[in-house]
């Protein structure tokens, strides 16, 4: 399993409604943490068939990038302008499900 992968996986299996939180290195080489919250992601996404299509295209092309809400943005300015796009590849720590987990490269 690769480093992205790991990260991955953690994330996506935290349990729903718990929030959980990712530091990773933006591409200026500064640190950036963001919370998230695990949850029903597609109760806030107006489905259309064209945006489906964009979804499982940039999922398929992009295998380490993940998009994430974020809390604090959500709270400020709504969850439409919440949506964040994190490399999995940049990340060094991720918080969920009670544990910290540091990722070594």
């Amino acid at each position: 399993m690769s480093h992205y992968q790991l990260v991955r996986a953690l994330i996506e299996n935290a349990r729903p409604g718990t929030y959980g939180s990712v530091v990773f290195r933006k591409k200026d080489g500064t640190f950036r943490r963001l919370v998230y919250q695990r949850g029903n992601d597609a109760a806030y996404i107006s489905g259309t068939e064209r945006g489906e299509r964009a979804r499982a295209t940039f999922a398929r092309d992009n295998p380490h990038m993940l998009r994430l809400r974020d809390v604090h943005v959500a709270k400020r300015d709504g969850m439409h302008k919440a949506w964040r796009t994190v490399d999995l590849t940049k990340v060094v720590s991720v918080r969920c499900n009670g544990a910290i987990f540091r990722i070594i490269t």
